[in-house]
């Protein structure tokens, strides 16, 4: 069973929720790109979890570059991938299931996130569905599949045979994405064999199975998102 933690609104809709009180192991902000201008490439995407798990690429060819973008009246940075190499890779770091990662990402074939060595991934693809292994696949769409380019806030919890996906806050799929971990840090935007396209705005890592509607509302007004 998954709890579901919910709590105050995202600040300036209705109380000043803090991502911080989840003690993420990583977390990847849109607003960490904003001192970039549009089509500068992103070297190193800043960790604001205090973890210090900074994301980098120091080769200029697999360097994603960054865009400014209009979704729902919320203006936004993103990370763009060219789909062909574009990769950012942290430090090592270990984070063992479970876990909840949430994404904020548009794109179809979108491969935002993944363990180094693969063991653990989660994406988005043309189908239109959401993508997570851990060992096993799991894949999952709303009833009213949302669009492969649409803006969309994804929630992934890795827990083993209590695994699941939500889509914009509704709970689309539960059932074994297996046992991986992450062992030794993560990548952004790729992972082996199957190359992102598309956008990523943010990435949350949170340790545990418990998901927080307040992060999946929090994240839904910063980049434009109807929840439910």
């Amino acid at each position: 069973m998954t709890l579901l933690l919910t709590g105050a609104g995202p600040s300036g809709a209705g109380g000043a929720f803090n991502p911080l009180t989840l003690s993420p192991a990583g977390w990847w902000k849109a607003t960490s790109l904003d001192g970039l201008g549009d089509g500068v490439a992103i070297g190193s995407w800043a960790d604001s979890s205090g973890n210090g798990r900074a994301a980098t690429q120091a080769t200029a060819g697999l360097k994603p570059l960054k865009q400014t973008v209009v979704n729902g009246g919320q203006t936004f940075s993103v990370a763009r991938s060219d789909g062909v190499d574009d990769i950012l890779t942290t430090a090592s770091f270990a984070v063992a299931q479970a876990f909840t990662l949430y994404a904020v990402v548009s794109g179809g074939g979108n491969r935002y996130f993944s363990a180094a060595g693969d063991g653990v991934r989660a994406g988005w693809d043309s189908t239109p569905q959401a993508n997570n292994f851990a060992g096993a696949t799991l894949l999952g769409n709303r009833v009213a599949p949302v669009a492969s380019a649409a803006v969309k806030v994804i929630t992934s919890v890795f827990n083993g045979v209590s695994s699941l996906i939500r889509i914009n806050g509704v709970q689309v799929v539960a059932g074994d994405a297996g046992a991986g971990a992450i062992a030794t840090g993560i990548n952004l935007m790729a992972s082996t064999g199957q190359l992102g396209t598309g956008d990523v705005a943010e990435v949350f890592l949170q340790p545990g199975a418990a998901v927080s509607a307040a992060m999946e509302n929090y994240l839904g007004a910063q980049c434009g998102v109807t929840m439910g």
